[in-house]
């Protein structure tokens, strides 16, 4: 069974993880919108935009300062990767 977080924690994904997970390719990246629901601080967002393509991004967290994002990520980066090792084979 996966690992439960009683709060949440800030965790965002990489573009080539979104690249896996929905096959996208380049030309995908530069010609469509994106639309990211509690998406987090995902690097993916910022990737994308360079490529000159268009991702907007809806959570909670962007109520908080850049500072308390930051914090709050190095707060909880211990446990998520402690966590995601302990879990590896319930992932796919």
């Amino acid at each position: 069974m996966a690992f439960l977080l009683k709060n949440v924690v800030p965790w965002g994904r990489t573009l080539d993880e979104y690249k896996t997970m929905f096959q996208l390719n380049y030309e995908d990246l530069i010609s469509k919108k994106f639309i990211g629901f509690g998406d987090g601080p995902a690097s993916f967002n910022t990737e994308v935009t360079k490529l000159g393509g268009r991702v907007l991004s809806l959570d909670p967290i962007y109520k908080y300062s850049k500072k308390d994002i930051y914090e709050r990520i190095l707060e909880t980066k211990s446990i998520i990767i402690r966590e995601m090792n302990n879990n590896l084979y319930n992932y796919n």
